[in-house]
């Protein structure tokens, strides 16, 4: 009996629980996850109201971190319902967040986790920021790795083209010069003159640092930067307001490496090559947590053997004529460079550097050039040669300070700096003229002699300042500029005296000084909208010359 009334209850409870189920009118959108009292709605299907935002840095030097992933974890469910990464600043936005209780978790390659525990969505508080999550880098033993891909040999910008010639072996143990051989739209004559586009019109620059030489002393430069110390060369086609107008067709820069390894560290490098050619390298570095600091001297001698042929054909009428040039050139040379930089991270804000590099050059050259001029059939009307016999050397010197303090972002900074550059050479020539057969001349051929002598110095101060800020994805730039020029040629030329000095020509001989001072302002802005990129600018200058 007692049993018949307990089935009895139970389905009359059924029965209530039933129709209670088929008749509540059901919520759009939403569904029961999981079984029993236990169960929720699932979060997707609440408001989705919530924003995460801030930025990620390390922790040891402040610098940024680039593509850092984001993930917002419901803490109920363990399931991940959000994420993101960083961006070139280092910051991150995740929005339409259901609300909930979440853990947000930052991970990158070769740093701890950075997890916050809690972070809870409501239509109360709905947005959260977190400025400056620092990550801890992690020390892990990889054991062996294969490393299967290199970046991109060429990558395209928006004003420019950056060219990496760190792993070029076509001109390992070379200088600046032969890397800028290789390099696309930059040609390099035998006289070391260098060309962008076809126009040797073109503004060279260290570091993004112009080195303030004229173009005649600029070759001489380049070949005492070894290429073993070249990371990249940036070729600036389309030069923004930032920089000076200078070059028409263009800017060269020449990015140097970097050491980032911790503690101490060290390379030696040496090479031998074909005619003559030799060099040497070493290069000292120190970084820790404060303080960065290299050292770099190179050694190089280089031999330049060259030998060419050109013929000019000129038809006049029935007359033809022909101008034959014959030249053989034997150059050989060496230069020495040493270099310091120094970086004091300060905190993770403010870094001072210095730099200072000096480098000497001397080169040796001797040269033939044989003409030969005759009319058709072979009418010789000249038969003669020059020779000339010169050196150069030169010292250069540059120094630079410089001061950087960096907000929030990488590309959002000020920084000013102050630097000098100085060269001094000294040319001798000597060039000599005469016949190779006298029979050519009925009347005599008259000897040519003249001996040159050209003592050139040129100085550069440069004080500049910068400002940066990006603007979602656009960035505002700012900046002021003032370069103070002076440079000097002092040309002498004549016939040598019994001391072999050489007495002056009035005629040839010329002193030319040159100063100037240029000051300058510039503002721009750019920035990406999809896949279109832009930049707008606008400079100013005032010169005194």
């Amino acid at each position: 009996m007692n049993k018949q009334l307990i089935l009895l209850a139970s389905f009359i409870l059924l029965i209530t629980q039933i129709s209670f189920a088929q008749t509540k009118p059901q919520a759009t959108g939403t569904k029961p996850t999981g079984s029993g009292q236990g169960a929720m709605m699932d979060p997707n299907a609440l408001p989705k109201i919530g924003v995460v935002k801030g930025n990620i840095i390390d922790s040891e030097n402040g610098q940024v971190i680039e593509y850092a992933t984001i993930a917002l974890t419901h803490k109920r469910l363990k399931k991940i319902m959000a994420g993101g990464i960083t961006n070139e600043n280092g910051i991150f936005q995740i929005g339409e967040i259901p609300v909930g209780m979440y853990e947000l978790k930052v991970e990158f390659i070769g740093y701890e986790p950075f997890i916050i525990e809690e972070v809870r969505i409501t239509p109360e508080l709905n947005e959260h920021t977190f400025k400056n999550i620092k990550l801890k880098s992690k020390m892990t033993d990889l054991g062996e790795v294969n490393v299967t891909a290199e970046r991109a040999v060429i990558v395209n910008k928006i004003d420019r083209k950056v060219v990496s010639v760190d792993k070029d072996l076509v001109s390992a143990g070379g200088s600046a010069i032969d890397v800028l051989e290789n390099v696309p739209s930059v040609d390099v004559d035998t006289d070391g003159n260098i060309s962008l586009r076809g126009s040797q019109n073109v503004t060279i620059l260290i570091d993004g640092r112009p080195s303030g030489l004229s173009s005649e002393s600029t070759g001489a430069l380049l070949e005492a930067i070894p290429s073993e110390s070249i990371e990249s060369i940036e070729i600036i086609t389309n030069p923004s307001a930032k920089y000076d107008p200078e070059g028409v067709s263009g800017i060269l820069n020449i990015i140097l490496k970097k050491n980032k390894l911790s503690g101490f560290n060290g390379q030696i490098s040496a090479g031998i090559g074909t005619n003559d050619s030799y060099n040497f390298g070493v290069s000292l570095n120190y970084r820790s947590s404060k303080l960065n600091l290299s050292s770099n001297y190179n050694f190089r001698q280089f031999g330049h053997p060259m030998s060419g042929y050109s013929n000019k054909t000129i038809f006049v009428a029935d007359t033809i004529k022909h101008f034959n040039d014959v030249n053989t050139s034997d150059r050989i040379g060496g230069n020495h460079s040493l270099s310091f930089n120094a970086d004091y991270f300060i905190n993770t804000s403010n870094v001072w550097s210095f730099g200072a590099r000096a480098s000497t050059r001397n080169m040796d050259m001797n040269q033939l050039s044989i003409y030969e001029n005759y009319y058709e059939p072979y009418v010789v009307t000249d038969y003669y040669q020059n020779s000339i016999i010169g050196s150069n050397v030169g010292l250069s010197i540059d120094l630079n300070t410089n001061y950087r303090k960096t907000f929030s972002a990488k590309t959002h900074f000020l920084e000013g700096e102050i630097a000098y550059s100085n060269y001094d050479s000294e040319m001798n020539q000597s060039r000599e003229l005469t016949a190779i057969d006298n029979q050519y001349y009925p009347d005599g051929f008259v000897p040519n002699n003249l001996n040159e002598n050209t003592l050139s110095n040129s100085s550069v101060y440069t004080l500049r300042l910068d400002y940066a800020q990006p603007i979602g994805t656009s960035k505002f730039e700012l900046g002021a500029k003032a370069t103070l020029r002076s440079m000097g040629d002092n040309y002498i030329a004549g016939q040598l005296n019994a001391s072999n000095v050489i007495i002056p020509d009035p005629a040839l001989t010329n002193n030319f000084i040159y100063n100037e001072d240029v000051y300058a302002v510039y503002s721009q802005f750019g920035g990406v909208v999809g896949n279109f990129s832009y930049q707008t600018g606008l400079r100013g200058e005032f010169a005194d010359v």
